[in-house]
């Protein structure tokens, strides 16, 4: 993947947490929760990011190279994202028991939905950083 199909991934996904921002904000138009609050800075932080990230590449001039990518990236992708899955089919399990125990009266299922993603993406890169780093 070049670096211009990377960035266009980046921009659809600031897109659609815009979008997702817009509808809980009018879902919550009465009473504000923490996720009416919590998912305008993180897009807020993934533009600026985005943002960054076109400077970076439109001064090294590599809109068409593509990523290089060593045999040690690639494992640790792999490992990531086979931890990351089984993490997310465990947090899933654990949403559907507490929804066929207590019933939604326990919380939000749009918040539920969100704080698996929140903690996909937290798992994803902690373990990334763990396997750069420490091992």
């Amino acid at each position: 993947m070049n670096y211009l199909y990377n960035f266009l991934i980046k921009i659809v996904i600031s897109i659609l947490l815009m979008e997702a921002t817009f509808n809980i904000w009018k879902m919550e138009a009465g009473e504000p929760g923490i996720l009416s609050w919590f998912l305008p800075l993180i897009t807020i932080f993934w533009i600026v990011l985005t943002i960054v990230n076109a400077i970076q590449i439109k001064k090294g001039k590599k809109w068409l190279k593509e990523e290089e990518e060593d045999e040690r990236d690639q494992m640790i992708k792999y490992k990531v994202g086979y931890i990351t899955c089984w993490s997310n089919m465990g947090l899933l399990a654990l949403l559907f028991f507490f929804y066929g125990t207590f019933g939604i009266e326990m919380f939000n299922p749009v918040y539920a939905l969100a704080l698996i993603v929140f903690l996909n993406i937290l798992i994803y890169y902690s373990m990334k950083l763990y396997f750069l780093f420490f091992e």
